[in-house]
């Protein structure tokens, strides 16, 4: 299912998938025996790279943070699983465990891969940094395929961060969302249908100014 820009804004608290960018690896896995649900018959899940927006649907399992208990990180990454696998609980219920470790290990990996990568780079940043997206991200009517970021203002820091007086990772999600909005200039719409690890790219980025939400 994909979602206009406007029932994407409306559904972040809702239970839907947003429209992904597929410009990464995909993976299918086959099961070993189809789930019929009515008259619909599943026989494989279908994976690739989590969105900003279907991770912040996921974080809202945990609600522990910052001492984040290990049952809520477990239900948050099945989540994420179910969102990018476009299933429904009536199907997603009934697909073994040895098939959504796989897809775990395989969702996850994204942001797990480009934070340890971040953490590598030399911190010596620059004043200005481009990404670039291919195919393009539509969002706000528009096709957004390149994002320009640069060290932000002060101001901009404080606004986004106003939403984490009462911290949980979903609102750290929504923080670092709302700091690439006013850097970039991109619309919200586009910077939640951004891949997961593109977000972390362009958010550790921007934290690494002053890094201590990074």
């Amino acid at each position: 299912m994909t979602l206009s820009d406007n029932d994407m804004l409306e559904s972040l608290s809702q239970d839907q998938e947003a429209e992904p960018n597929t410009e990464n690896e995909t993976l299918t896995l086959p099961l070993s025996k189809p789930i019929s649900v009515g008259e619909k018959t599943v026989t494989e899940i279908k994976l690739r790279e989590p969105t900003l927006y279907e991770t912040i649907i996921a974080s809202q399992k945990i609600v522990s943070f910052p001492d984040i208990v290990g049952v809520e990180v477990m239900e948050s990454e099945i989540e994420l699983v179910r969102q990018v696998a476009g299933l429904s609980d009536a199907f997603f219920s009934q697909i073994p465990a040895d098939i959504i470790k796989k897809a775990r290990d395989f969702v996850v990996g994204f942001e797990e891969r480009a934070r340890e990568n971040f953490t590598q780079q030399e911190h010596d940043l620059p004043c200005e940094k481009t990404l670039t997206f291919s195919p393009p991200i539509h969002g706000g009517g528009k096709e957004w395929d390149v994002m320009t970021l640069h060290a932000p203002m002060i101001g901009q820091i404080k606004s986004a961060r106003m939403i984490l007086k009462k911290i949980s990772l979903e609102k750290l999600h929504r923080s670092n969302e709302m700091l690439i909005t006013s850097v970039s200039g991109w619309p919200k719409v586009a910077v939640l249908r951004l891949p997961i690890s593109r977000f972390v790219e362009a958010s550790g980025y921007l934290n690494g100014f002053f890094p201590v939400f990074q």
